[in-house]
């Protein structure tokens, strides 16, 4: 009789399964919003709504206290749609890439601004200073006069819409329905340019390019070279 093996097997351990959690940061990056102290502006580019709307852009926004008082929007309706309050310039410009303001920036304010800040406002050029041009030149920043938008009439945009809307709500609504998707290609692309050749309406208000003069009457106004944004956007690395 053959001898009987008994062969016995080693059960296999149980497997735990952890769960491998997989961080995919999305990059955030920041505006600041510059309070205006004109008391002729009954309106506001940017409402608590628009802020949230830059939020749910993966975008911070930093503000200065009062940014909407005169369009009677209060602190608190900002800083629940997620703002976060600055009062001091110098330190918004170092927090944020785009600074944005309703009416000009002064020649104090873009002092201020840091290196290679995107400057975005309803800038009269007219009212531009010398100063404040060759400021901007030596810090290459790029900035943005919204009041330069113009449809296919060759009409200013934003001035049909204060002439037009009857209420200060109905200018309020319309600049921000304009002005945020463009403040929020200024902020999410890594380079400028990028933004500008996806929104055509960002070049037709562009005045200064990375410390370069790209429109024509403000250049031959002070006697300073000036290069076409198109060029400038689609040549320069």
């Amino acid at each position: 009789m053959k001898d009987l093996v008994l062969i016995t097997e080693t059960p296999t351990p149980d497997v735990l399964e952890y769960p491998i959690e997989v961080e995919h940061p999305i990059p955030k990056t920041a505006v600041a919003l510059v309070r205006d102290d004109d008391a002729k502006i009954s309106y506001s580019i940017l409402p608590p709504e628009s802020v949230q709307t830059l939020m749910e852009n993966h975008i911070i926004v930093y503000m200065q206290h009062g940014f909407g008082a005169q369009a009677h929007f209060t602190d608190e309706e900002y800083a629940e749609a997620g703002a976060i309050f600055e009062d001091d310039l110098r330190t918004l410009s170092s927090l944020a890439k785009v600074l944005v303001k309703q009416t000009d920036f002064t020649k104090e304010e873009i002092a201020l601004a840091k290196p290679e800040q995107i400057l975005f406002s309803s800038q009269n050029l007219s009212r531009l200073s010398e100063q404040s041009l060759l400021l901007l030149i030596e810090k290459q920043c790029t900035a943005f006069a919204w009041d330069l938008l113009h449809n296919d009439q060759q009409e200013f945009v934003t001035d049909k819409i204060l002439e037009e809307q009857i209420s200060n709500f109905g200018v309020t609504l319309s600049l921000s329905n304009l002005l945020t998707p463009m403040i929020i290609d200024l902020v999410i692309h890594p380079k400028t340019r990028y933004a500008l050749q996806k929104n055509p309406q960002l070049m037709q208000c562009a005045y200064c390019y990375a410390g370069t003069v790209c429109f024509k009457p403000l250049a031959d106004r002070f006697f300073l070279p000036w290069k076409d944004i198109i060029s400038l956007c689609w040549e320069l690395n």
